[in-house]
């Protein structure tokens, strides 16, 4: 269980990728699919997310739909290939034919079938035609340091807390500091601290180091604690990132929220 599958009205026990047979990566464009056989199966009560939907599939509409076996739709997907599931993991992988500037005949995916140096939609979807350099950021006396963040090398973003390898690894949230930064504050190595802004606070804990700015603090995102009260979201509200953030001014072109430059203060805890 996770802070994010609590706002499901129904989790289902999900078998994991060692744990059911499946082809890597179809519709990338580097023309590759791999073999993933399973390679023990998995808890009595997890199926694979295949077999869900295809049990869904036949509660929902017509069964003939479906497949009696999900391990079924793996062969029709091959079937073209001249491979069913079997044959396909003793050869390990399929690649496509390499196709080199296959630009000349048919254009590239743009509105005009050229390069685009400038946006030709620009006009319709009323953004700018090039990328401009948006200087919101203001510098507000309250609110003095500039945050930063930065994706950590043992964790895909909010997964994986729970493993503790990991988390023996990078044990804690740590917010990195400019020790010049840290003593103007009074903030010490490994002291607990304060980010605050001026949609919220949260803890994290202080990390030294002159490779940060003095004007900057870079502080860790996606954290909860899986040892924490489920009653709270295992504390997610705590120490995470999200709630320095905004969503009231965001990117027209992505439609995302500023996760960088953003003005702050830090004190200790």
């Amino acid at each position: 269980m996770t802070p994010t599958a609590l706002f499901a009205d129904i989790v289902l026990p999900a078998a994991t990728h060692f744990e059911f047979n499946d082809i890597g990566h179809y519709g990338l464009g580097h023309g590759c699919i791999l073999a993933r056989p399973k390679v023990i199966d998995p808890p009595k009560d997890c199926r694979p997310d295949i077999e869900i939907l295809n049990e869904l599939g036949k509660s929902l509409t017509n069964e003939q739909y479906w497949y009696k076996d999900y391990n079924e739709l793996l062969d029709a997907l091959l079937e073209p290939a001249g491979h069913n599931f079997n044959s396909f993991a003793e050869k390990g992988y399929l690649k496509g034919k390499d196709l080199f500037e296959k630009f000349t005949s048919s254009g590239f995916r743009t509105p005009t079938g050229k390069v685009e140096l400038t946006l030709s939609r620009a006009e319709k979807l009323k953004v700018s035609p090039l990328p401009q350099f948006n200087d919101d950021f203001k510098e507000d006396p309250e609110y003095p340091l500039v945050l930063t963040s930065a994706k950590s090398r043992y964790y895909l973003h909010s997964s994986y807390r729970w493993i503790k390898k990991l988390r023996k690894l990078e044990d804690n949230p740590t917010t990195m500091i400019n020790p010049e930064t840290a003593e103007k504050h009074g903030i010490k190595e490994g002291n607990e601290i304060f980010i605050e802004t001026r949609y919220g606070r949260i803890t994290q804990f202080a990390h030294l180091t002159d490779t940060i700015h003095p004007g900057s603090i870079q502080a860790a995102y996606g954290w909860w604690f899986p040892e924490g009260d489920i009653e709270t979201g295992y504390e997610w509200k705590k120490s995470n990132y999200n709630i320095l953030t905004s969503t009231d001014n965001i990117g027209k072109e992505f439609g995302t929220p500023n996760l960088k430059g953003i003005s702050c203060k830090i004190s200790r805890k």
